[in-house]
C-alpha cells in the first residue's frame, strides 16, 4: 500500500489506521519501537489490546498501557502465534540483523497477523 500527500510518517500511519479502524478493535497489537506512545494512544481509541515495547520505556507516556523494556536485536518476549497486529515503525534501519527480527515478528503472529513496516526513506526527484 502506498500513500502520497504527506511525508510525516505519523501522518501516513494514522490513515492506514484509520482506513483499517475495524481490524483493531478486540486484536492484540504490537506497537515497536513504541517511542512516546503516539501509535499506541491511536491504538487505544480503535479498540485494540495493546502492547508497547521499546528500548527506552521512560520516553513512553500512554496512560493504561505499560512499555516493556525491550531490545528488538534479541528474541520477542512473547508467546508464538500470540499477536494479531504488528506495528513496527522506524526501527528496522537501525538493526544489525534485520532478518533476525523479522522472522521473530513472524513467530509470534498468529496464522493470518499482519504487519505494518516503515522505514526511513528519503525521497529523491524520481519519487515525485
Amino acid at each position: 500500500m502506498y500513500w502520497r500527500g504527506s511525508n510525516n510518517i505519523k501522518d501516513l500511519l494514522f490513515r492506514v489506521l484509520d482506513a483499517k479502524a475495524a481490524e483493531f478493535k478486540g486484536k492484540v497489537v504490537i506497537d515497536m519501537p513504541a517511542g512516546n506512545g503516539v501509535t499506541s494512544a491511536r491504538l487505544l481509541e480503535l479498540g485494540a489490546d495493546v502492547r508497547a515495547l521499546d528500548l527506552f520505556p521512560e520516553f513512553f507516556k500512554v496512560p493504561g498501557v505499560i512499555c516493556e523494556k525491550v531490545d528488538l536485536g534479541d528474541r520477542l518476549p512473547l508467546a508464538d502465534s500470540s499477536v494479531d497486529w504488528i506495528i513496527f515503525q522506524e526501527g528496522i534501519e537501525h538493526l544489525q540483523d534485520q532478518l533476525k527480527i523479522l522472522r521473530d515478528c513472524v513467530r509470534v503472529l498468529k496464522p493470518g497477523g499482519r504487519m505494518i513496516l516503515t522505514t526511513d526513506h528519503p525521497t529523491t526527484a524520481s519519487d515525485t
